[in-house]
C-alpha cells in the first residue's frame, strides 16, 4: 500500500486579491511580487494561490529587513527558529516523496515492470 504525500502547506490558501488586501496593495503589486519572487506562490493550472503562512511571514520579515533597522538577537532568533522549522518540514516532505519512490520502485520490480494501482 503505497503512502500519500502530504503537500508542504503550512497554513490555508489565499487567491491574490486576498493578499492584495491583507497587505493592503494593488492587486496589481501582488502580481509584480509574484513575477520579482518576492512571496512564493503555488500554480495550480491557470490559478495562483499562496499559503496564508508564506504571507504572514513576508510581513513578518518585510517589519524587520525595512530601512537600516538593526535586529535583536530575540529576532535573529525568531528568523533562526522559522528558518529551521521550514527546513524541518521540508527535510519530512522529501523524505516521504522519496519512501513513497522506493515503494513504487519496488512495486515495479516485483511486478515484473508493470505498476500496480
Amino acid at each position: 500500500m503505497e503512502k500519500k504525500i502530504e503537500p508542504p502547506i503550512r497554513g490555508e490558501f489565499m487567491t491574490p486579491k486576498e493578499v492584495a488586501k491583507k497587505l493592503s496593495i494593488c492587486l496589481q503589486t501582488v502580481y509584480e511580487m509574484i513575477t520579482n519572487n518576492e512571496l512564493p506562490c503555488h500554480r495550480i493550472r491557470c490559478s495562483i494561490r499562496f499559503d496564508s503562512a508564506d504571507v504572514d511571514d513576508y510581513i513578518f520579515f518585510s517589519k524587520h529587513h525595512s530601512g537600516n533597522l538593526r535586529l535583536s538577537d530575540v529576532d535573529k532568533e525568531q528568523i533562526k527558529n522559522r528558518f529551521e522549522d521550514q527546513l524541518a518540514h521540508t527535510r519530512n516532505y522529501i523524505d516521504r516523496f522519496i519512501n513513497v519512490l522506493s515503494l513504487k520502485d519496488k512495486a515495479w520490480a516485483k511486478g515484473g515492470g508493470a505498476m500496480k494501482n
